[in-house]
């Protein structure tokens, strides 16, 4: 669970970051 939520943040956090 977690993981996968974190896994949706790193996306998101890289897409912010382009």
């Amino acid at each position: 669970m977690i993981a996968e939520l974190q896994d949706v943040s790193n996306d998101l956090g890289e897409k912010k970051s382009k």
